[in-house]
């Protein structure tokens, strides 16, 4: 599995190079470092919401475990 995020990441630092080489000579080093580090944050906090969202516990109004709810949509 490891190598398999780092072969991802290696690809994915490959692919975006050119475009991050060329906007950074464009608009200049500290621009693309902060909005890169805005970027990674707003990242981090969507993660952080998906894995508080997948913790939650299923109100007992959208059905059961199944997702069934009877024929008059009540459990």
């Amino acid at each position: 599995m490891m190598g398999m995020v780092a072969g991802t990441q290696f690809a994915v630092s490959l692919i975006s190079r050119v475009s991050s080489g060329s906007y950074s000579d464009a608009r200049g080093g500290k621009r693309t470092v902060v909005g890169g580090a805005d970027q990674g944050s707003i990242i981090g906090r969507q993660r952080g919401l998906a894995a508080r969202f997948a913790t939650m516990k299923q109100p007992a109004s959208l059905g059961d475990e199944t997702g069934y709810m009877g024929e008059d949509g009540y459990r």
